[in-house]
């Protein structure tokens, strides 16, 4: 990692093809939300056995972090942090093997990996698992393309935001996992980018989901972009209220299909404290939130004087059918509109 020689590879030279005990290393994964800590039994220059009463498939991929047991080493010349491939159980554990970075692209995500360790200064072990993670996942759906992700973390994003955009990132997969060609779907590096930078200023763990579900449906097979970048600016431009509100007004009303097929939302009426969402919105705010929403083509309302609402209480509104798309882009739909309303 890195050319340097940490304390890792100084413990096992001259002894590089032999494994020796490891007291006191323990291995760290990340398994959904849980983190999973595993003595490591012995370890040499090329894997490891690790104690546990898990049975991976054999030839498994995954991430691992090593270290001595304690709190979590900010300095990475203190860890080791690669991929390891599962090639032999026991009644005691699994073995593992190092797959060291195949190519220099590669090796420049696991060089994202300890520059965010260190950005971040992570206090726990989870931190960094979720980090590392994140980072593995989006460097298989970009197929490697490192540069603008560098930019991203390294020089647009603070340490409060880059952890806001491995939330997303999370969330992403988590909604990619249950499609069938997981393993086969791509994204554009500036798409996903652009998702996971205005989507770090987001600190609302429902307004992540938003970003992620969106950030899912930019992956696909083909790797097209189609109108990705538009839904994306789109939402970018409204405010938490207003994604709310177009949230609350796509969810409620019923939808059934226009002249020519196409589909369409019924108008229904929404109350002053309906649309404030138990958040002490004022009527004045409601109402340029819905002028703005109508004005970026994403409503239809049934009044033309602004002051409707604040002279009845309630008001007629539909969501258009790009706003609809939206809505369920953004909780991870990819097929078809008809499919997701019905």
């Amino acid at each position: 990692m890195g050319g340097r020689k940490g304390w890792l590879e100084k413990m096992l030279v001259p002894y590089r093809a032999d494994r020796r005990a490891a007291s006191g290393f323990i291995a760290y994964r990340l398994r959904g939300a849980k983190v999973d800590e595993n003595p490591v039994r012995d370890i040499s220059a090329t894997g490891a056995f690790v104690v546990t009463g898990e049975r991976p498939v054999l030839g498994s991929l995954f991430l691992l972090t090593m270290q001595q047991n304690g709190p979590f080493e900010v300095n990475r010349a203190r860890r080791i942090t690669t991929f390891a491939r599962v090639v032999r159980h026991d009644e005691d554990g699994i073995g593992v093997e190092f797959v060291a970075p195949s190519d220099e692209e590669e090796g420049r995500w696991v060089a994202l990996i300890d520059s965010l360790a260190e950005q971040t200064n992570p206090s726990e072990m989870v931190t960094f698992l979720r980090i590392s993670h994140a980072i593995v996942f989006l460097s298989r759906i970009t197929e490697g393309s490192t540069d603008e992700f560098n930019q991203l973390f390294r020089g647009r994003l603070s340490s409060h935001k880059i952890a806001n955009a491995m939330a997303i990132a999370l969330r992403a997969e988590a909604l990619l996992s249950a499609v069938p060609e997981f393993e086969r779907l791509r994204g554009d590096p500036s798409v996903l980018c652009r998702i996971l930078e205005v989507g770090g200023c987001a600190d609302e763990e429902w307004l992540q989901n938003e970003w992620a579900g969106l950030l899912a449906v930019c992956c696909k097979v083909d790797g097209s972009t189609d109108a990705d970048l538009e839904f994306v600016n789109l939402l970018s431009q409204l405010t938490a209220p207003q994604i709310r509100i177009l949230s609350l007004i796509c969810a409620r009303t019923s939808k059934q299909r226009g002249e020519g097929g196409a589909l369409k939302a019924a108008p229904a009426a929404f109350g002053t404290e309906e649309l404030a969402f138990g958040i002490c919105l004022r009527e004045a705010q409601i109402e340029r939130d819905l002028e703005i929403l109508s004005d970026i083509g994403l409503l239809t309302k049934e009044f033309h004087d602004s002051r409707a609402l604040l002279l009845s209480d309630s008001v007629d509104l539909a969501p258009t059918p790009l706003a609809m798309e939206l809505f369920s882009r953004c909780r991870g739909h990819r097929g078809a509109l008809e499919e997701f309303y019905t």
